[in-house]
C-alpha cells in the first residue's frame, strides 16, 4: 500500500455583524470516500436563519477537456446543525466547528486556545519565520489522541503590513474520534493564504448564487407583486451556433449573439398586450424606423393586430397564432387563447426563493428565482428575476478598529448584531431590471437574457390602442357622452386613467372588448366635460376565434351602451392606484365612481381631426370641439382597473349601482382565464 497526499483547495469567508459565512472548496480524488470525486462544493450559511445551502458541482467533464461539457449543478437546503455533518463528511471535524458561528478550516483556529496550547518557539515555516504553539491532548488513560499544531507569522515578520499576526498553517493529528473535535483518524495540514484581518466580505458575496434554485428550501419573504398594468423598453439576448463547411469534411462552429429590443405594453385586467418593433429580418435599410411596426393582441377577441405606424398605419389582422412572442401564448383545445405573462410567481413546480442581493447593470438588485419542470424534455429550468434595490441595508458602522487581543496566542473574533431586523433587510422595489432563464443542469449561462428598461406602472395606456386603421367606414360609429363638472377634481386629474376606466366601463356595458371602444378622448368646455369615442364592429375573420362570437355586434353594443346611459347605469369605476391588487388594501379614497349625464349620449359625425358636429331637435351643432383636452401622457403603461364596483368596505347591493364585470378580471393567479406560467428573461450583455 503506498500512501497518498490528497488536496483540496478553497476559500473561506464570515461576516460576523449578519453572523453569515461561505465555504467554497475544489473536492480531489479521494478527499472523500462516499462521493465522486472532482467535485466544487459552496455553502452559503446563516446563524441568524439557522440555515445552510449546500451547492455540488460536478466538474469531471470540465476536468477532463470532454466537448460540449454540460457540469451538473445542485443544492440542498439543510439547517445550520445539518451542516455540522457536512463538514464532519469532507475534512472529519466534529461538532465543535461551527459553534461559535464559523465553519470551516478557520474554525480550527478555536481549537487551540480552548485546549491550552502553548508556546513552542519559532520555526521557519513557508520561506518565513513563525511562532509555533502547540497541544497534545490525551484520553482519560493519558494516551496521546490529537496533536495540534499551529503556525502563526512572527511580529518581527510582516507581509503587508505591521498588523497583528495571521495564520500560516495548522496540523491535526488524531488517532480516532476524540470529543467533538475529531470523528475519525486523520492526518492534515491547513495552509492559509491571503487572511485578512478586520475586511468584511461584500454583501452579494454572502448571498446565495442567483441562478441556483434549491430545493425544500423555504423562503421567509414573499415576491413582488406584479401589477395589473406595466410597460417598458426590452432588450432580448439569446445566442445560437452556427456550422459551416471550411473544406472536405472539415466544419467550424461559429457562435452568435443576437439581441432583439422593442417595446412593450401589458394589461391583464383588459387581457391586451401591445409591442412596437421594428422586425428582425429588416437588414441595411436607412430608415429602418419606417418599418416599425405595433402588433396588438386582444385576448377577449383572440385577434392579433399589425399596424405599420409611419406607412399610411397599413394594417393586417387575424387569428391570434401560437407562435407569439408577448410572453406566451397557448391556443387551448377548444380553440380559446390565453395569455401567459412575462413573469410569474404562481404556477411554478416550485414556491418562488429569494436569493439575495446581486449586482444586475452595475445597480444592486433582489434576485427572485422559480423553477419550471418541462415534463416532455426531462429537464428544469430555472427562472430568475431581477429587481432594484436602491435601500438594501442600514447599520451602524463602527468605524473604530478592533485590533485582536492576543493571550497566549488566543484568537478573539468579535461579532456584532445586525443594526436591523431580518425583514428590514429587503426593500422590495418592484422594479424589474432584467430576467433571466437558465437550463439547471448546464453552466453558469442563461440560454436567454432579456433586460427591461424605463418600466412604467402609471397611467394606463390601453385607451391609446388604434386599430381603426384596420375597419372601414361602415363598421363604426361615433358618439360623444357628457360627465358630471367636477368629474376632473374627483378623480384629482388623471386624466389617462378616466379615460382609460370610460374605456372599460363602455366596453363592459356593450359586451365588447375593450378596443372596439377607439379613440376616446376628453374635451373640457366652461361649460361640459365630454367623451368623445368610436365603437368598432366585430372584426371579420376567417377561423375559429371564439372569443368573436361572445360578443355583440355594433348595433346591438350601441343600444346596450345607450340604455345605460339613458337610466344612469352605466358606472364609470376609476381605481387612483395604479398597484390595486387581490393582495393590497383598498381604501376608500382609492376608488372613484363617476356616472355620466343620463340621455347625453349622442352620434355624431367625426372628423380626422377630433372635430365633429351633431344635429338636435334644438338645433344646436357643437361645431369643431374647441378646447379638446385629449389626456395622452406618453410616460406610463397599462392599466387593470376593478371587477366589481367597490363602495366604503363592501361591494354593491343589487339595489345600488350596477354591477360590472365583462373584462374585469382579478390579479392574475391561477384560477382565472389567463394562464400565468411565464418565459421572460434576462442579464448582462
Amino acid at each position: 500500500m503506498t500512501d497518498q497526499l490528497f488536496l483540496a483547495y478553497g476559500t473561506e469567508s464570515f461576516d460576523g455583524v449578519f453572523n453569515r459565512g461561505v465555504l467554497a472548496y475544489e473536492l480531489g480524488e479521494g478527499l472523500v470516500n462516499d462521493r465522486p470525486h472532482m467535485q466544487e462544493e459552496i455553502v452559503h450559511y446563516d446563524m441568524t436563519k439557522n440555515e445552510s445551502l449546500i451547492i455540488i458541482t460536478d466538474t469531471s467533464c470540465e476536468d477532463t477537456g470532454e466537448e460540449n461539457c454540460d457540469p451538473k449543478k445542485t443544492c440542498h437546503a439543510k439547517t445550520t446543525k445539518e451542516l455540522v455533518n457536512e463538514m464532519s463528511s469532507v475534512f472529519g471535524f466534529g461538532s465543535a466547528i461551527g459553534a461559535n458561528g464559523i465553519f470551516g478550516t478557520m474554525g480550527v483556529l478555536e481549537w487551540g486556545p480552548q485546549n491550552n496550547y502553548v508556546y513552542m518557539g519559532k520555526e521557519n515555516c513557508r520561506g518565513m519565520q513563525c511562532d509555533r504553539y502547540q497541544a497534545c491532548i490525551t484520553d482519560k488513560e493519558g494516551v496521546p489522541v490529537v496533536k495540534l499544531v499551529y503556525f502563526w507569522s512572527a511580529s518581527s515578520w510582516h507581509v503587508a503590513s505591521n498588523g497583528p499576526s495571521v495564520p500560516v498553517a495548522v496540523e491535526i493529528q488524531s488517532t480516532g474520534k476524540y470529543g467533538t473535535l475529531v470523528t475519525r483518524e486523520v492526518m492534515q495540514r491547513f495552509d492559509f493564504y491571503e487572511v485578512l484581518r478586520d475586511f468584511r466580505p461584500s454583501l452579494e458575496e454572502l448571498m446565495p448564487p442567483g441562478d441556483v434554485y434549491c430545493k425544500s428550501r423555504k423562503s421567509q419573504y414573499d415576491p413582488p407583486v406584479v401589477p395589473y398594468y406595466f410597460s417598458y423598453d426590452s432588450e432580448a439576448v439569446a445566442g445560437f451556433d452556427v456550422t459551416i463547411a471550411i473544406g472536405d469534411n472539415e466544419t467550424e462552429k461559429i457562435e452568435f449573439t443576437v439581441a432583439f429590443s422593442q417595446s412593450e405594453f401589458y394589461d391583464w385586467n383588459a387581457k391586451i398586450v401591445m409591442t412596437e418593433y421594428v422586425p428582425w429580418y429588416i437588414f441595411g435599410e436607412v430608415y429602418r424606423y419606417e418599418f416599425e411596426t405595433q402588433r396588438i393582441q386582444d385576448f377577449n377577441q383572440g385577434l392579433e393586430y399589425y399596424l405599420q405606424k409611419h406607412q399610411d398605419k397599413k394594417c393586417r389582422y387575424g387569428i391570434i397564432q401560437n407562435s407569439s412572442s408577448g410572453g406566451d401564448v397557448v391556443v387551448n383545445d377548444d380553440g380559446s387563447v390565453s395569455l401567459q405573462p412575462p413573469w410569474i410567481f404562481e404556477n411554478l413546480d416550485e414556491p418562488m426563493q429569494y436569493n439575495g442581493i446581486h449586482s444586475a447593470r452595475d445597480m444592486e438588485a433582489d434576485v427572485w428565482i422559480g423553477l419550471k419542470n418541462h415534463l416532455l424534455s426531462l429537464i428544469s429550468e430555472n427562472f430568475v428575476w431581477f429587481y432594484a434595490s436602491p435601500l438594501v441595508v442600514d447599520e451602524i458602522v463602527n468605524k473604530e478598529v478592533y485590533g485582536r487581543e492576543e493571550k497566549n496566542g488566543k484568537l478573539k473574533i468579535k461579532k456584532t448584531k445586525p443594526y436591523l431586523p431580518k425583514a428590514s433587510l429587503v426593500s422590495m422595489d418592484k422594479v424589474p431590471l432584467k430576467l433571466e432563464k437558465y437550463t439547471n443542469i448546464l453552466a453558469n449561462y442563461p440560454h436567454l437574457i432579456y433586460n427591461i428598461f424605463n418600466y412604467e406602472t402609471d397611467p394606463p395606456q390601453t385607451h391609446m390602442f388604434d386599430i381603426s386603421p384596420c375597419y372601414n367606414d361602415s363598421q363604426s360609429r361615433d358618439f360623444i357622452l357628457d360627465l358630471p363638472s367636477d368629474t376632473l377634481e374627483m378623480v384629482q386629474y388623471r386624466t389617462d386613467t378616466l379615460l382609460y376606466s370610460a374605456q372599460e366601463a363602455l366596453a363592459e356595458v356593450g359586451v365588447i372588448s375593450p378596443l372596439r371602444i377607439n379613440r376616446i378622448v376628453l374635451e373640457e368646455r366652461d361649460d361640459v366635460l365630454r367623451l368623445l369615442f368610436t365603437i368598432l364592429d366585430k372584426a371579420e375573420v376567417e377561423g375559429d376565434a371564439p372569443g368573436i362570437l361572445k360578443e355583440s355586434n355594433l348595433n346591438t353594443a350601441v343600444s346596450l351602451i345607450n340604455s345605460a346611459v339613458s337610466s344612469s347605469k352605466l358606472v364609470i369605476v376609476v381605481r387612483l392606484n395604479s398597484l390595486m391588487n387581490e393582495y393590497s388594501k383598498v381604501k376608500d379614497s382609492d376608488i372613484v365612481a363617476v356616472v355620466p349625464v343620463a340621455g347625453s349620449m349622442v352620434q355624431v359625425q367625426r372628423g380626422k381631426n377630433n372635430d365633429y358636429s351633431y344635429t338636435t331637435s334644438k338645433g344646436y351643432q357643437s361645431g369643431d370641439m374647441a378646447g379638446l383636452a385629449i389626456g395622452m401622457l406618453i410616460v406610463g403603461t397599462l392599466v387593470g382597473v376593478a371587477v366589481t364596483m367597490v363602495v366604503k368596505h363592501g361591494t354593491a347591493s343589487p339595489s345600488g349601482l350596477p354591477r360590472v364585470s365583462m373584462a374585469h378580471k382579478s390579479a392574475p393567479n391561477s384560477s382565472n382565464t389567463i394562464n400565468v406560467t411565464a418565459d421572460l428573461t434576462a442579464s448582462d450583455i
